[in-house]
């Protein structure tokens, strides 16, 4: 006998229906897929209904039972021009974090949603199902090296330190792949079958994420700690919150403008940085509210350095005219390195020219500095301390990616003041 999955069920039916213009969406429905219009408009009308974990399953087999009941309810439409009443569905929450800057919805019966968190990584938990937390989720802030918990699942989101690490994740695993979710966010889907802890299932999904939105941004979300509980059921839920989730975005922040005297510069920044300071001898500006954390270093070529080491600030005694702005990055293609760090020449809207380099070389002894830093060289013809540079090194407070978009405004705006 012939079988029918929903998807071929979908084309004979749907050609009784006239069109509709709402959207109803199924987390594993492919937009703009053949049968993708025609599942929206029979879901408007609760012709089909899908399944409680948000699914419509499109290649599964259709029964007779499930045949019957479609067919029952489009006679029901056709002879009354009503839509059958939608069966109550499992009610949603949302979860919004701040530290993250995500949010996704879980089923309400998964009770209180909890959180550890360090400066090295945040844990978020279910608390429903036990007596105790049960972790599904973990951060990673890639600035702290992993602690070292031998088969702990939690610290395999160190791995994730750029976006490319999630695109290329599947490429030497089998049953893995790539996929976007709802909201546009990229993730690798991985059923491990890698036991490490005897008490771990055979079997497990692991969703890997890069955060760029936050400062833990190497994300685990995993069902191995649902073993003990109705593992099928919280595995649907599972994938039904990960194709909720978003990042909370930015909706903006103010700005000041700084003058100074000694660099015969101004600049905007953010006005979280609070007040600015400088000392008297390389012009060093801090974060006041972050307990002096440096962010701009200007040198007097005419003076010999301190000698203070792997300090970044001592990186702009190198750059003792404009030509030397011009040709850093050429520089930077010879170094070992070469491949790993990115470098652009940047011409802001006053004309000063900068050299953006993305830099993965630890200059500090014991590597105290964050895996990836940006800095932004430029010269400045009208001070003393014309060799300059701007840098996210001491900004651990912020992720890199939003410390990236302070400098990348506070650059753009950098002009000579008479």
């Amino acid at each position: 006998m012939k079988k029918f999955t929903y998807g071929i069920i979908i084309g004979l039916l749907v050609g009784f229906i006239p069109a509709t213009i709402a959207a109803t969406k199924f987390y594993d429905v492919i937009e703009n897929s053949w049968y993708s219009d025609a599942v929206t408009r029979l879901s408007d009308l609760n012709i089909i209904q899908g399944y409680e974990d948000g699914s419509f399953k499109p290649d599964k087999n259709v029964n007779r039972a499930e045949m019957a009941v479609i067919i029952d309810r489009l006679l029901t439409y056709i002879q009354t021009g009503k839509a059958p009443e939608k069966k109550p569905v499992s009610e949603k929450l949302i979860y919004s974090d701040d530290s993250l800057n995500i949010s996704f919805l879980y089923p309400k019966t998964w009770g209180e949603i909890t959180k550890n968190k360090d400066l090295d990584q945040i844990q978020v938990n279910v608390k429903g199902l036990d007596k105790n937390p049960v972790t599904f989720l973990v951060a990673d802030n890639p600035n702290f090296e992993p602690l070292g918990r031998g088969g702990y699942w939690g610290d395999w989101g160190s791995q994730i330190e750029n976006e490319s690490d999630v695109n290329n994740f599947c490429l030497d695993k089998s049953n893995c792949q790539t996929f976007t979710n709802n909201n546009g966010i990229k993730f690798a889907k991985y059923v491990n079958t890698e036991q490490i802890m005897m008490n771990e299932p055979k079997t497990h999904i692991d969703y890997y994420l890069f955060n760029k939105h936050s400062l833990y941004q190497g994300v685990i979300i995993s069902t191995i700690a649902f073993s003990e509980y109705d593992y099928s059921k919280l595995t649907k839920e599972i994938e039904e919150l990960v194709f909720s989730i978003d990042f909370v975005k930015d909706s903006g922040y103010a700005k000041k403008t700084h003058f100074d005297d000694k660099l015969k510069i101004s600049f905007d920044y953010p006005e979280t940085f609070g007040e600015l300071k400088s000392n008297t001898n390389w012009e060093i500006y801090t974060l006041a509210e972050n307990s002096g954390k440096s962010f701009l270093a200007a040198n007097n070529p005419n003076i010999e350095s301190p000698g203070r080491g792997g300090f970044w600030g001592d990186t702009g005694k190198n750059i003792k005219s404009k030509n030397d702005v011009v040709e850093y990055c050429s520089d930077k293609i010879n170094e070992t390195n070469a491949g790993k760090n990115e470098c652009q020449i940047l011409v802001n809207k006053a004309g000063i020219t900068l050299a953006k380099y993305l830099n993965n070389i630890c200059l500090s002894e014991g590597c105290s500095e964050p895996k990836q830093h940006i800095e932004y060289y430029f010269f400045n013809e009208k001070s003393d301390f014309s060799g300059s540079v701007l840098s996210t090194t001491e900004l651990l407070n912020l992720s890199l990616t939003q410390a990236e978009e302070y400098l990348d405004m506070l650059s753009g705006t950098i002009e000579y003041e008479e």
